[in-house]
C-alpha cells in the first residue's frame, strides 16, 4: 500500500533558468545603478540563492550586518548566518559555515553580457543602498521602505517566482512567434533554484564532494534523489 501511493521524486524543473538569466541582464534590471530598489533587490536576491545553491530559507537567514558581510583579496564575498538561525540539517552545537559567493570574473570576462549576473555585484550595489538598523538585521530587507521589521521567511521564495513569472511574461511578450524554444512554464517554485544550481555546478568543473558542501547536504542521497 506504501508502494502504491509513493510519489516519484520531481527532478526536471519546469521552467528555463537561461531564459531567467537573459531577463536580468536586461531592463528594469540593468542599467544596475539606475534600476529601482524593488527591481535591484529581486535580481540580488535571486542571484544570491542561485550561487549559494541554498533553500530559501537559509538565504532568509543571512545576515546583512557589516560584521557579518567579508569581502576577499579574489573578489568573493563570505557571508555569515543569524547567530540563532539552525539549519534544517545541522544539529545544535555545530558551528554554521560561511557561505561563500565568489565573482563571476573568474569565469567571463568583464565586457562580457553574462559579466551583468555577476552575484557579487548585484550585492554590493544592493548592501550601499540598503542601510541597516538593529531591528532590520538581515540581508535582504522588504522592497516596502515604510516596512520596520525584518521580512518573513516566504517573501524571499515570492520574490524568486516572482522573478521567473516577470521572465516569462516579458518573454512572451517579445518573442511571440518568433521561434525561440524553451522550456514551456507550467509551475515555478523557489527551491527548484536550488536543483537547478547543484546540477549545473555538477555537470562542469566542481566534485560532487563541492556540490554537497557548498549546498549543505550531509550525504549525497537526497540530492541525487530529489534535485539532481
Amino acid at each position: 500500500a506504501a508502494l502504491r501511493y509513493a510519489r516519484a521524486p520531481r527532478r526536471v524543473p519546469s521552467w528555463d533558468l537561461f531564459l531567467v538569466l537573459a531577463y536580468l541582464r536586461g531592463p528594469p534590471f540593468e542599467p544596475l545603478v539606475s534600476a529601482s530598489l524593488a527591481d535591484l533587490t529581486m535580481k540580488a536576491g535571486f542571484l544570491i540563492t542561485l550561487a549559494s545553491g541554498r533553500r530559501c530559507s537559509e538565504v532568509h537567514a543571512l545576515s546583512g550586518l557589516a560584521s557579518d558581510v567579508s569581502y576577499e583579496a579574489d573578489g568573493s564575498v563570505s557571508l555569515r548566518f543569524l547567530p540563532e538561525f539552525l539549519a534544517k540539517n545541522q544539529r545544535p552545537g555545530d558551528p554554521s559555515p560561511l557561505v561563500r559567493i565568489r565573482p563571476l570574473s573568474h569565469l567571463v570576462h568583464r565586457s562580457e553580457p553574462d559579466a551583468l549576473n555577476c552575484p557579487v555585484r548585484a550585492l554590493r550595489l544592493y548592501l550601499s543602498r540598503c542601510p541597516r538598523s538593529p531591528a532590520k538585521r538581515r540581508l535582504f530587507l522588504s522592497v516596502n521602505p515604510q516596512c520596520l521589521r525584518d521580512i518573513a521567511k516566504p517573501t524571499l521564495a515570492r520574490w524568486v517566482v516572482s522573478v521567473i513569472r516577470r521572465a516569462y511574461s516579458d518573454f512572451d511578450q517579445s518573442e511571440r512567434g518568433g521561434g525561440v524554444r524553451v522550456i514551456p512554464l507550467t509551475s515555478a517554485r523557489a527551491h527548484e533554484v536550488r536543483a537547478w544550481a547543484a546540477s549545473l555546478a555538477l555537470q562542469s568543473s566542481f566534485r560532487l564532494e563541492e556540490v554537497l558542501e557548498a549546498a549543505y547536504w550531509r550525504s549525497a542521497d537526497v540530492f541525487i534523489s530529489h534535485y539532481l
